[in-house]
């Protein structure tokens, strides 16, 4: 059918294909004969991952989910496109930043490396050479600012943390000394020591946890501050903190803390019992920033690169706050045990060991305090650059007759091409409806969502459960985010799936809502309500046996709803439509029964989401009697296959239906349409990565 559309397209409209393919050649050819000579400077950097001395490797990632401390490598390139670095730049090259921005600038990052590409296009060979190799130093000079002035805060609130120190192991040495010679105590029992020796590292741990809680604080209310100056959209209050995901890994977390203290009294750092518990700590470290990064991600809005750049290092150290504080919570529940234990000594030994506790403490911590505290005097003098770079820019090309050839070449190829899709369109042009468009103009209905056609879905229609990684699985979840606020919007929580004629995919479209509605996490009832042809129970390979045994055997619906292999998700099949004294059973009778009323009221009540499957609202009049019971009705429609005049007549009936329309969808469009094709491209490249 589409090659004898193709074949009289082309008979018939032959002079169209041959007239745009002229045009488009011809006002190719003069465009290019018109353009001035561009040349192309590259240069290349690397990008180092970020290293404060007296912290932990932070990893560069180009991942965007990746919950790195400040922001992945295509960032980057987003500031270095930015009004700041293109200003700076400008500034060094005496020339505006609207000079510097009518240029070409081609940035990207060279794939499965953290190198990133400059390169600049310009009239002039010489200053494209000039910008592509001042632009990189410019941006490094700017991130090692930035790097300076974070460090400079930290070492403002260290240096004051020594300071208080140094105080408290004076006086704590002093009351001990003191505590020795008027009681002539000198030595604690080898099992007290023991004890003690055991304690004291605990709260060592403790207190170095604090510190660490308190420096990453004042880090926050840095950035938190930076943020707060910055004219953009209110930072959301919202945090992992009330994730649930996020609880289950802090109480994870909060057990290998104490595991792993446990095991460093008993064992050395590389034992392996001790090396395996730090791993699984940091994997969860790791988690929790990746939540804290994307919750924050999502609240806010940020017009800026260096605004996003805040963003994500709040994130992470949100994040980092978090496990610290749970550290210090599992520190202290470990120290409040073996205290308990040494309040059973004699009074003055106990007195001892506080006391010598307290010393232990102070000392360790004036010791940890001044390291830091000198590394990053010493980071503050000479910090590492953040990159670099590994081939300047030496030479320009001239790309103008390259890229005039290849544009020619594309603008034949497309003109023969838009030839050939303007005489199809004219030939095949018909009375169905085929985009969203139409079907919203037809029906008076609200388009929630398009569902696309591929042959390589095939199956039992559960696209959602079984490949949930493709387009029309997308689709169906996009149509399940607008169907959730079209239910609040009516204070429901039930309604009924129903096209105009058979065949037009609305069985498909209630399995696979009722799986997207289940991996939400709502718990979720598929109703067959399709007595004369029902296939739901098909589709799931479960009996069928559900709402006639209802209403002949006067069954309990609990008997009969059955769970599906997806979590949340529960069916009622239609069950047998028997004979019942030579008189064939009425589907419509069934529903308008007292018994099987309240079992749909029993089911909207127990449910969060209750889903009813239809039959078409042409064929025959169950629809109008399911209607009323339920909170309203999703029409689905197939583009390409029904006269418009049908799907007219179907919308009109729905309008008394006695239940509020939710809006339509529009099952089997074309994949041609640019929405699926960036889908297709980002799964597909998604899978060959792995």
């Amino acid at each position: 059918m589409k090659s004898l559309i193709i074949n009289r397209a082309v008979r018939k409209s032959w002079w169209i294909i041959v007239a745009v393919t002229l045009v488009a050649g011809v006002a190719t050819t003069i465009f290019c004969t018109r353009r001035d000579d561009m040349y192309l400077a590259t240069c290349r950097l690397r990008i180092l991952p970020p290293k404060r001395s007296g912290d932990n490797d932070r990893a560069l990632s180009r991942d965007s989910n990746s919950p790195g401390p400040y922001i992945n490598i295509n960032t980057f390139v987003e500031i270095m496109r930015s009004d700041v670095i293109i200003k700076r730049t400008a500034d060094t090259l005496d020339m505006t930043a609207e000079e510097l921005a009518r240029m070409e600038l081609r940035i990207k990052v060279v794939p499965n490396s953290e190198v990133i590409e400059v390169g600049v296009l310009s009239p002039e060979p010489r200053i494209a050479i000039n910008v592509a190799n001042i632009l990189p130093e410019t941006f490094f000079s700017y991130l090692m600012e930035k790097e300076r002035a974070e460090a400079e805060d930290e070492r403002k609130y260290l240096e004051e943390q020594v300071q208080k120190a140094q105080k408290e192991l004076k006086v704590t040495e002093d009351t001990l000394r003191e505590f020795k010679e008027s009681n002539r105590i000198k030595d604690l029992s080898s099992e007290t020591d023991r004890m003690v020796g055991g304690l004291m590292q605990f709260e060592t741990d403790l207190q170095q946890a604090r510190v660490d809680l308190e420096s990453t604080r004042s880090r926050i209310r840095e950035v938190q501050l930076q943020l707060s100056e910055s004219d953009q959209e209110r930072l959301s209050q919202r945090t992992v903190t009330s994730n649930p995901i996020a609880e289950k890994l802090n109480a994870r977390l909060a057990e290998l803390e104490i595991e792993y203290a446990k095991l460093t009294q008993l064992y050395s750092d590389i034992h392996p019992d001790v090396l395996s518990v730090s791993a699984q700590i940091e994997e969860i470290k790791k988690q929790l920033r990746g939540l804290e990064v994307k919750i924050i991600s999502q609240d806010v809005t940020a017009p800026n690169p260096q605004y996003q750049v805040l963003l994500q290092s709040l994130g992470a150290l949100k994040a980092d706050e978090m496990a610290l504080q749970t550290k210090v919570d599992s520190l202290k529940s470990v120290t409040k045990k073996m205290e308990r234990e040494l309040k059973k000594l004699p009074e003055s030994e106990y007195t001892l060991v506080r006391l010598m506790r307290r010393r232990n403490l102070a000392e360790k911590l004036y010791i940890a305090l001044q390291d830091k505290f000198q590394k990053l005097k010493v980071f503050g003098r000479s910090p590492r650059p953040p990159g670099e770079i590994l081939k300047a820019a030496v030479t320009s090309q001239n790309i103008t007759r390259r890229y005039n050839f290849i544009l020619l070449a594309i603008s034949i190829f497309g003109g023969l091409l838009l030839g050939f899709a303007i005489a199809i369109i004219r030939e095949s042009l018909s009375d169905t409806i085929e985009t969203a468009e139409e079907l919203r103009e037809a029906t008076g209905f609200e388009v929630l969502s398009q569902i696309p056609y591929d042959e390589s879905m095939k199956g039992n229609g559960a696209v959602c459960a079984e490949k949930p990684n493709t387009p029309i699985a997308e689709s169906y979840r996009a149509l399940r985010s607008r169907l959730k606020v079209a239910l609040e919007e009516k204070n429901a929580n039930s309604f009924l799936v129903t096209s105009g004629v058979v065949r037009e995919g609305k069985s498909s479209t209630a399995l696979n809502l009722a799986v997207t509605f289940a991996q939400f996490g709502k718990k979720v009832v598929l109703v067959d309500g399709d007595l004369r042809r029902p296939t739901i129970h098909k589709r799931f390979e479960i009996e069928n046996r559900g709402i006639t045994n209802i209403y002949i055997d006067k069954l309990d619906v609990s008997q009969l709803i059955v769970e599906s292999k997806t979590a949340n998700l529960s069916i009622l099949p239609a069950g047998p439509l028997v004979l019942t004294e030579d008189t064939p059973l009425i589907s419509s009778e069934v529903f308008e029964s007292d018994i099987v009323r309240s079992m749909i009221d029993l089911l909207k009540v127990s449910y969060d989401v209750v889903i009813i499957d239809t039959p078409p609202v042409m064929a025959v009049a169950d629809v109008m009697v399911i209607a009323p019971l339920a909170g309203g009705i999703l029409f689905v429609a197939n583009a390409g296959r029904v006269p418009k005049r049908e799907i007219i007549s179907a919308a009109g009936t729905l309008g008394s239906a006695g239940a509020p329309v939710l809006g339509a969808v529009l099952n089997g469009t074309k994949l041609s349409h640019s929405y699926y094709k960036h889908l297709y491209y980002y799964y597909d490249s998604k899978n060959q990565k792995r």
